[in-house]
């Protein structure tokens, strides 16, 4: 699921960067491969705090935050949404 996700954030043309936040080591090798910006998330207390983790390390803003597990994401839907 996370690879639809991420390949629908990929090929929507109003998003520059995507940040993966894991500390699993096969999704860093996974989506590092496709040239995601991974963030280590050990030190987080909850989803709150890794997603605060990882909005702490972006290089653009504005950002979004989206979970994994969306298989149904099209890239048509993030473009009507941000724009």
């Amino acid at each position: 699921m996370a690879l639809d996700t991420v390949a629908a954030l990929r090929a929507c043309p109003s998003i520059v960067e995507v940040l993966i936040i894991t500390h699993d080591e096969d999704v860093r090798t996974d989506f590092e491969a496709w040239g995601c910006t991974i963030v280590d998330d050990r030190a987080a207390d909850g989803l709150n705090s890794a997603v605060d983790i990882g909005a702490a390390k972006r290089r653009v803003a504005p950002c979004i935050v989206v979970l994994g597990d969306l298989p149904t994401l099209t890239s048509p839907d993030l473009t009507m949404v941000l724009n």
